[in-house]
């Protein structure tokens, strides 16, 4: 949020477990998670826009359940998705990976 600014802001919502994805009002949801409600939303997700620092946090972190060890293995672990995009700001990357659609879909 942009101190003065007046256009459209972002609904926060803090999620609770009782909730479902599908009873949200929105077309894109930008989900700020932990490993665990990162990996429930993994199978609802269309684009997933993943941001990886050079810099390590400290050495208790853990990882969802759907990234590989190996960030250069997400590819290999979820055919489903395909890389649409990958930049670099400084020593951080953004990667966009798509979900394939299937003819049914």
């Amino acid at each position: 949020r942009l101190p003065g600014y007046v256009g459209a802001q972002p609904q926060v919502i803090v999620w609770q477990r009782s909730m479902r994805l599908d009873q949200l009002a929105a077309n894109q949801v930008l989900i700020e998670a932990g490993p665990t409600l990162a990996s429930a939303l993994f199978d609802e997700i269309d684009e997933l826009h993943w941001y990886r620092s050079a810099q390590t946090f400290g050495s208790e972190g853990v990882r969802p359940s759907f990234l590989p060890a190996n960030p250069l293995d997400f590819g290999a672990r979820w055919p489903q998705f395909t890389l649409s995009e990958r930049r670099s700001y400084g020593a951080d990357l953004r990667e966009i990976w798509i979900k394939l659609k299937h003819e049914d879909d």
